[in-house]
């Protein structure tokens, strides 16, 4: 079930964030304040020139020059460096119940955002310069300023917290704020999973087993489990290919209900679509438990507390 927010007039609708690049506005690679020349082009030019700056725009510096790690015990977690900008793959991570090193159970944990009837496709949302801190050793904050081009203010937070037996669960959160533009109807939102179980990504089985849960299972060892949830009720879907749909030059949406069992490097997204009003805040959370054998059968039990009571809240 796909959540939409009441629909409001479209604003900016010939707008496109093109890697910190607009149809209209060319945005610095801090992506908060805009350079004195600002041209402007409509109708089919617009799409022409935006088209060639799409092949080519990237931000100057690097989105995450070196790794971002949190820890609670021996549960690990840790962002990769990246610099692929807006309309790359998006930041790669590690999660791990037995430290820095150890099993990595999660490829990619991003998020991806268009707005429709403006954008031309999805975006990975980076951007250069965010603002970084680690509020407590097992959480990372990352904080956009003017994000997406807009006067919107996102701040994406991952927190890992050690289940013992050398289980580990990420909390991913997404939160954003109108902070004084005008009103923005029709934005898709968009959490992305790369699973990887016993150190063998391409062998995942998936079986779903609530409207918003997912138990995975590695086809070599189905001891090892990774359990997604949209803790924020969503659209989800499951194959081998949905980075694929939010990366490429066009605009798409997840094949809503659509669960591939495997075995196959299998990957799992939620999609959301609301309105942003004047100085409106929306959160958005999915989590990610990693369960490793001998301990999964209890945990999975743990894990299924866990995420009922993260629904009660």
């Amino acid at each position: 079930m796909l959540c939409n927010a009441n629909n409001h007039v479209k604003t900016h609708p010939r707008r496109a964030w093109v890697g910190g690049l607009f149809s209209n506005r060319w945005y610095t690679a801090s992506m908060s304040r805009r350079s004195p020349s600002r041209p402007s082009f409509a109708g089919p030019i617009a799409l022409a020139v935006t088209a060639q700056m799409l092949a080519s725009a990237q931000f100057a510096s690097a989105q995450f020059p070196s790794a971002l790690t949190a820890s609670d015990g021996p549960a690990h977690f840790q962002i990769n460096p990246y610099s692929g900008g807006s309309i790359g793959s998006g930041p790669t991570c590690a999660l791990s119940g037995t430290g820095a090193g150890g099993l990595n159970f999660l490829n990619q944990a991003w998020w991806w955002a268009r707005v429709d009837g403006s954008d031309i496709r999805e975006f990975a949302v980076v951007q250069a310069s965010p603002h970084i801190t680690a509020p407590t050793d097992n959480s990372i904050r990352i904080e956009y300023d003017n994000a997406m081009g807009r006067q919107w203010r996102i701040v994406i937070e991952f927190v890992v917290t050690s289940l013992g037996g050398n289980a580990a669960h990420l909390t991913q959160r997404f939160s954003i704020t109108n902070m004084g533009g005008p009103a923005v109807s029709n934005i898709s939102l968009f959490n992305f999973n790369n699973i990887t179980l016993n150190g063998t990504p391409t062998n995942d089985l998936a079986t779903q087993t609530g409207p918003y849960t997912v138990d995975f299972a590695d086809g070599g060892n189905p001891l090892y489990h990774g359990i997604y949830e949209a803790v924020t009720p969503g659209s989800i879907a499951v194959g081998s290919s949905l980075r694929n749909l939010l990366a490429n030059t066009g605009i798409d949406n997840l094949p809503a209900g659509s669960i591939a069992s495997g075995p196959a490097n299998l990957e799992v997204a939620t999609q959301w679509s609301f309105d942003l009003g004047v100085g409106a805040t929306h959160t958005f959370e999915v989590s990610y438990t990693a369960i490793p054998s001998p301990a999964a059968t209890g945990l999975l039990a743990a894990a299924g507390l866990w995420a009922a009571r993260r629904r009660r809240r």
